[in-house]
C-alpha cells in the first residue's frame, strides 16, 4: 500500500470550505445562526490541525458513499485524516491552552466513529472528552463546553442503550451532565 500524501493547502482549503458548508447543513438540524457546527467548529478549523483533520475525516467519510465515480479513495482518505487528527491531538494535549480545540476534536471524532457504522472507538473519544472536561473545564470556552455537554447528553443515552456499560464512562458522563443548564436540543 503506497503512502497517501495529504495536502492541506490550496485545493484542500477550497474543498474544506465546500465540505464545511455541506457538513454545516447535513450534520445538524438547523442551518441558521444557532448552528453550533458553523459558529463553533468551523472557526476552530482555521489553522488548527487536530480539529481540521478530524473535520476533513468526517467529510471524506461522508463522501465515500457517493455514487459518482471518482479517482479518490474516500475511505482511505478518511482513515488518513483520522490518523493525522489523532497524532496532532496527542501532541496538542501537552498544552492546556488547547483544551477547547481538543474537546471539539474528540467530539468530531465521536461523530466520525458513529457515522462509520458506530465503531466502538467513539467511546474512547468520549472518555477523552470527559477527561479534558474534568481536568480543564475552567480553561474551556464556555460556549464550547455547553456545546460539548449538549452533544454528549444524547450520546450518553445512546451508549447506555448499547448494553456495553463501563462504570468509569457512566460516572464521567454523569459528572459531565450534572452541570448542564438550559440545553438547546435544536442543534
Amino acid at each position: 500500500m503506497s503512502e497517501l500524501v495529504i495536502d492541506t493547502s490550496g485545493t484542500s482549503n477550497s474543498n474544506l470550505y465546500i465540505d464545511l458548508q455541506v457538513i454545516s447543513r447535513v450534520r445538524v438540524f438547523r442551518d441558521d445562526s444557532r448552528n453550533k457546527f458553523r459558529s463553533l467548529v468551523v472557526p476552530f478549523c482555521c489553522g488548527r490541525r487536530p480539529l481540521l483533520y478530524a473535520v476533513l475525516s468526517v467529510s471524506a467519510n461522508d463522501r465515500r458513499a457517493e455514487t459518482v465515480p471518482t479517482h479518490i479513495n474516500y475511505e482511505q482518505l478518511a482513515l488518513s485524516y483520522k490518523s493525522l487528527a489523532l497524532q496532532s491531538l496527542r501532541k496538542s494535549l501537552s498544552d492546556v491552552s488547547n483544551a477547547s480545540e481538543a474537546l471539539m476534536t474528540c467530539l468530531i471524532l465521536c461523530t466520525l466513529e458513529i457515522a462509520s457504522g458506530c465503531q466502538p472507538d467513539w467511546v474512547r473519544h468520549a472518555k477523552g472528552a470527559f477527561a479534558i472536561i474534568n481536568s480543564c473545564s475552567s480553561l474551556i470556552d464556555p460556549e464550547v463546553l455547553f456545546f460539548a455537554r449538549s452533544y454528549f447528553q444524547s450520546r450518553t443515552v445512546f451508549f447506555r442503550t448499547t448494553g456495553c456499560h463501563d462504570d468509569l464512562l457512566d460516572k464521567d458522563a454523569e459528572r459531565l451532565l450534572e452541570s448542564k443548564t438550559g440545553i438547546d436540543h435544536g442543534m
